[in-house]
């Protein structure tokens, strides 16, 4: 089977459609870019974690947001006796809803741990940026 034809076609058709796209209009200018992140931490009595909101399902309602989100995060705190021994830091992956008013924001994460079983957080954190 010749392939030649079909190649041709192919490019063609590429140029054609590549022609007739318009360049992309960035709305945000240069000048305007900042970095937004949000931090929570949280508790669940046996350890602190420090967790990113990452991204989920978002609901807003003027000042008021409601997300179910996962949070990349890192523990800190020992081990009980009898597991085996990590170390102090380890990074960890949660998740659960977030409550925002405004700049604050009050979250419950979700974690599963090395032991098997769920662990439930509460905590506080601060939005920044935009």
């Amino acid at each position: 089977m010749n392939f030649r034809p079909y190649f041709i076609i192919a490019i063609l058709l590429s140029a054609f459609t590549g022609a007739a796209q318009k360049k992309p209009v960035d709305t945000i200018s240069e000048n305007n870019r900042k970095l937004a992140f949000q931090l929570l931490c949280s508790t669940d009595s046996k350890a602190m974690y420090l967790n990113i909101v990452g991204g989920g399902i978002k609901c807003e309602r003027r000042n008021f947001t409601v997300s179910l989100v996962v949070f990349p995060s890192l523990r800190f705190g020992n081990q009980p006796s009898g597991v085996s021994s990590k170390p102090f830091i380890t990074p960890g992956f949660a998740v659960g809803p977030v409550f925002q008013y405004k700049r604050m924001l009050v979250g419950c994460p979700l974690y599963y741990g090395m032991d098997s079983e769920w662990h439930f957080c509460f905590g506080f954190g601060v939005k920044s940026g935009q």
